[in-house]
């Protein structure tokens, strides 16, 4: 014969257990929400960038490039990905983003703090009729956004 004590000890066992699992479904749940459904989170991409106009990463392309020695310009885009279009790069070629379209959209163009190893800035544009523009500013009509993740509204 089971004491009480057995009975109590599966039962709070069985509680405990099935406490976890809802949380562990409930989690998910969220999580599946959040990344698929709402699209909470950044897009971070290299994209093409001027540098007779803006200070552009520089990186030589050494392998598998047209031209030998060829520098590649580019800037670092940062989107949320709620406001893009969904596309499959596999595929083929995703439209471009353009700042001046989104409300949360920042761009960092390169300088001394933030260029990586191996790399350079481009040179300051000197043209008189062009004024160089810095990390510091932004696109008409885009916005500054938040780098540190998904909104923490949950």
């Amino acid at each position: 014969m089971q004491s009480s004590q057995d009975v109590k000890g599966g039962k709070m066992q069985f509680l405990l257990t099935l406490s976890f699992l809802v949380l562990f479904i409930t989690s998910f749940g969220l999580v599946v929400k959040r990344v698929y459904v709402d699209r909470d989170f950044l897009l971070i991409s290299e994209v093409a960038c001027d540098p007779e106009i803006e200070v552009c990463f520089a990186r030589v392309c050494e392998e598998e490039c047209e031209q030998e020695r060829m520098v590649d310009y580019y800037k670092i885009r940062t989107v949320s990905a709620s406001e893009v279009s969904s596309c499959d790069p596999h595929d083929g070629e995703c439209p471009e983003v353009q700042c001046a379209e989104l409300v949360t959209c920042s761009e960092e163009l390169c300088n001394q703090d933030n260029v990586p190893e191996g790399e350079e800035c481009s040179e300051i544009p000197v043209d008189d009729d062009v004024e160089p523009r810095t990390e510091l500013e932004s696109d008409e009509g885009s916005h500054e956004i938040e780098t540190g993740g998904a909104n923490e509204e949950e």
